[in-house]
């Protein structure tokens, strides 16, 4: 789940030093089996935190979109 993802960002030293705080927005797209087609940040902080955020997107399983009852490619800005 979410906080799942959440932990698997890690927040380098210099993050921590200067109090680096806000969200980082991730954009998702996801194919009709879960799986990730791409990933981009659309708003970011800093650049190592946001590679810390992309490696952790590309290291989660996600559900696939439905609609009408058949899986579907998605796409999904995300906050983090």
């Amino acid at each position: 789940g979410f906080n799942a993802l959440i932990s698997k960002i890690v927040y380098d030293e210099e993050s921590i030093r200067n109090h680096v705080e806000g969200n980082i927005v991730v954009r998702i797209k996801i194919d009709e089996k879960g799986e990730i087609a791409s990933c981009r940040i659309v708003k970011s902080l800093n650049p190592k935190l946001d590679k810390s955020v992309l490696d952790a997107v590309r290291s989660t399983i996600f559900l696939p979109g439905v609609k009408d009852g058949v899986k579907t490619a998605m796409q999904i800005d995300l906050p983090l």
